[in-house]
């Protein structure tokens, strides 16, 4: 096949859309997919079908749902570059360890190794759910595949933020909003401040943190709150813990003051984040205002290094706190810190966290004012 009839074949697979990215580099989306692939991944992802039980990708949510068909379709666009992607032939019949051996040798020196070992692993979800019917483990045990060691040095260095001084700077950011002439932007102020307060305290995932709903997710009570995530976290973990009484306090006033500004008066839909229309803040968004605010702040970042932050921190401390970083992170063991923990050592995570978020957050204020004075 020439070069200019694998072009004609990408551009009719994948869309003329995607032709500006180098071949091996699309990641073409379902609908750009084959039709049979877009069938079986359609069935697997099916979540209410009256005749039926779910399909066994159903469970996904969204955004892993995009990231294993990302990874499929660059094995699609492997297929297609090479001149063997035939749009008759059923994905059981594509994935074949041969294939597979050249596809990780081109993936070798265009990704990390990280990358690499995750789109090798998406790879046998993904066709695990499109042909239930065969064993396809021997995928994860490909010998090319790349080695822990390989994994974790190539990992991209991260600097974590120092939770408890971002956190400092976005007090005082909700506290000037009591003096803004303007009540919309001074809820904007606050709100934003708040954001990076409950994101530096609890570490949650951008996911859940943009989620949060009154009555749902934050429980109020006459003397205090909760926060309670028991069928969203993405590895199913519950977190349930107190909040603080100085972050109750930051709340009760935008929930008081600063939220109902921004809804309006118009109908309230529970979401505790409220942009300026008075909707709900969606993910993206959320993301948006947490590395806006830290860049404006002197600490530019993104939500996810605040948990890098909590981990590095208990660890620095003592390196036998991994099963102590990992309760408070919610993660199911310890191996993503550093495989089985108590659940019950959440709770004491979350408070060991909170005790060391508070007693540095007091040492920021008392040399600020020792610097002021």
């Amino acid at each position: 096949m020439t070069n200019r009839q694998r072009t004609v074949q990408l551009r009719g697979y994948f869309g003329s859309r995607r032709q500006k990215l180098p071949p091996l580099q699309r990641q073409p989306h379902p609908e750009d997919w084959p039709a049979i692939d877009r069938a079986r991944w359609e069935a697997a992802c099916i979540s209410d079908d009256p005749l039926g039980s779910p399909g066994p990708a159903a469970h996904l949510a969204m955004a892993s749902r995009k990231i294993r068909e990302a990874s499929w379709g660059s094995y699609l666009s492997f297929l297609a570059h090479t001149g063997e992607l035939d749009a008759n032939q059923p994905p059981e019949s594509r994935l074949t360890f041969e294939r597979l051996t050249r596809y990780i040798a081109s993936l070798s020196g265009r990704v990390r190794a990280g990358t690499m070992h995750r789109m090798i692993v998406d790879l046998s979800l993904v066709i695990t759910a499109m042909a239930p019917g065969r064993d396809w483990s021997w995928i994860r045990r490909h010998p090319g595949r790349p080695t822990q060691a390989q994994i974790r040095t190539s990992r991209k260095p991260i600097n974590p933020p120092d939770a408890s001084r971002v956190t400092a700077a976005a007090m005082e950011l909700c506290d000037t909003a009591v003096g803004m002439a303007s009540p919309l932007k001074a809820a904007v102020r606050f709100r934003d401040g708040l954001i990076l307060i409950v994101l530096g305290s609890f570490t949650l995932r951008l996911k859940n943190l943009a989620e949060i709903r009154i009555g749902e997710h934050l429980l109020l009570y006459p003397t205090h709150m909760r926060l309670v995530f028991d069928t969203t976290v993405k590895n199913r973990e519950v977190i349930d813990t107190p909040v603080p009484g100085w972050i109750a306090a930051y709340l009760r006033t935008y929930l008081e003051i600063h939220r109902p500004a921004l809804v309006q008066g118009l109908d309230d839909h529970g979401a505790l984040w409220v942009n300026i229309d008075g909707q709900m803040l969606n993910y993206t968004v959320v993301g948006h205002i947490v590395r806006n605010t830290t860049d404006r702040l002197g600490f530019k970042t993104n939500p996810h290094a605040f948990r890098h932050a909590l981990a590095t921190t208990l660890m620095e401390r003592d390196p036998r706190n991994i099963a102590i970083a990992s309760a408070a992170l919610a993660h199911r063991g310890t191996s993503s810190v550093n495989q089985v923990y108590d659940r019950s050592g959440n709770l004491g995570a979350q408070k060991y966290w909170l005790k060391f978020f508070r007693d540095q957050r007091r040492k920021i204020e008392a040399d600020r004012h020792d610097e002021q004075g």
